[in-house]
């Protein structure tokens, strides 16, 4: 098939997802739509044996002509797979396979995927560990964008995933005005800029409102705040996707450096933010800096290193970290003390 045929393109994300992956890509085949979509699925060089099970899916559902698109391609970077769905003739899966982590140096994965997403209208997204349980998802959500050219992305109500435990997450909007199957939100900047307003498995938004900005869309808070900015919101009343709780990644944990990773993509959100709409977003540089210290504050506190809390916390420039860092500064060595008469206690049993 000619690439630039697709009208939607999927992109999933995925890095050691090997106990989900199969929930995710069955989602993808199962989607009805009267329109045909590619499925670009970016593995990350797992190391827990996911590249053989997407691999091993691949083989088992998808047409294998070993011609044109469909020969495979690897270099000293990537290995991609390109193929149609065995019966799904509107599905198609390219696949990379990146030969190293991307993620951990900060390089860019999407790179030589141009022939495959370029002309595509829509983007629809879906994590490894994330998945979709509505084979109409796609269709309602293209067919109300076709038919509302001010509203630039759509979510859908979802099912939280807590240990294969499911409830259904309350919408984050309460009230709208109703559409047939959807709440029509309309502007929901002033929400968006704060944190986003839909999972972004739910979310199928329009790429040309996104395409001018997209250097500066890392992550979801800057791609919902760049759409509500620019486009208009609505929702899928139904229950169509699924987030999976405390899979991913995480700013909270005993990994410090996971946590300052994850606020170091946090604070330059917020720079981001403040380039784009200086008129609706200042965020104060010293409490972005401060974000960092506070962390790092609170994790030497936990190793009961206090020669390090208080350097931290003589560093830190804003009164509301030297608030909050007031209780754990305190805490850990009243904690301490109570924890050594407690073993005395016990030892004297």
């Amino acid at each position: 098939m000619d690439t630039n045929q697709f009208l939607l393109q999927v992109t999933c994300m995925t890095y050691n997802h090997v106990n989900y992956i199969t929930d995710a890509m069955n989602g993808f085949v199962m989607q009805q739509t009267s329109f045909p979509f590619v499925c670009i699925i970016i593995d990350d060089a797992s190391t827990d044996g996911e590249p053989e099970v997407i691999k091993k899916y691949f083989d088992d559902n998808f047409e294998r002509r070993e011609i044109g698109l469909s020969t495979p391609e690897e270099t000293d970077e990537y290995l991609r797979i390109y193929a149609q769905h065995k019966e799904n003739k509107n599905c198609y899966f390219c696949v990379l396979f990146l030969k190293y982590n991307h993620y951990s140096i900060g390089k860019a994965k999407t790179k030589n995927l141009a022939g495959f997403t370029t002309n595509v209208k829509y983007i629809a997204l879906c994590e490894g560990d994330d998945y979709w349980t509505d084979p109409l998802k796609l269709q309602k959500q293209v067919d109300f964008l076709e038919g509302h050219e001010e509203y630039g992305f759509v979510g859908t109500n979802v099912w939280l995933n807590v240990n294969g435990v499911l409830s259904q997450e309350p919408p984050y909007f309460s009230s709208g005005r109703i559409e047939g199957d959807f709440v029509l939100m309309g502007d929901v900047f002033e929400d968006a800029k704060y944190g986003p307003v839909a999972r972004t498995v739910s979310v199928v938004y329009r790429k040309e409102v996104l395409q001018p900005y997209s250097k500066y869309a890392s992550g979801d808070i800057m791609l919902e705040s760049i759409l509500a900015k620019y486009s208009k919101y609505a929702f899928y009343q139904g229950y169509a996707s699924v987030y999976r709780v405390g899979v991913g990644v995480s700013s909270s944990g005993d990994n410090l450096e996971k946590a300052l990773r994850y606020n170091d993509w946090y604070v330059n959100c917020r720079r981001n933010q403040n380039v784009l709409f200086p008129d609706d977003c200042n965020w104060n540089e010293d409490e972005l800096e401060d974000r960092g210290t506070y962390i790092r504050l609170i994790y030497a506190i936990k190793r009961m290193n206090w020669i390090k809390a208080k350097k931290y916390k003589k560093a830190l420039k804003t009164e509301i970290y030297r608030k909050k860092s007031y209780s754990h500064y305190l805490f850990g060595p009243i904690s301490c003390v109570f924890l050594w008469i407690a073993l005395k206690c016990k030892h004297h049993e």
